[in-house]
């Protein structure tokens, strides 16, 4: 069964980024690190749909760029 706990208050992330967090320290966090430490969350990784499409006209462009430099005859 799943809980939800909520984080409250004013919470510093990163402007240009958004991948780090200002923590009581004064440290900047990773996201993840921030919220595992303030809550009992656990993270598991995934992909988006907007990353996954990202990715994928990478990895084509990359493909077709390798084998322009190709021959037929292999």
């Amino acid at each position: 069964m799943h809980t939800i706990e909520t984080l409250s208050g004013l919470i510093p992330i990163c402007a240009w980024c958004g991948r780090k967090i200002e923590d009581e320290d004064g440290n900047w966090v990773p996201v993840e690190a921030y919220i595992q430490a303030h809550s009992h969350a656990q993270f598991t990784h995934g992909m988006c749909p907007d990353c996954f499409t990202r990715m994928k006209e990478d990895a084509v462009r990359t493909l077709r760029s390798r084998n322009a430099g190709s021959t037929p005859d292999g």
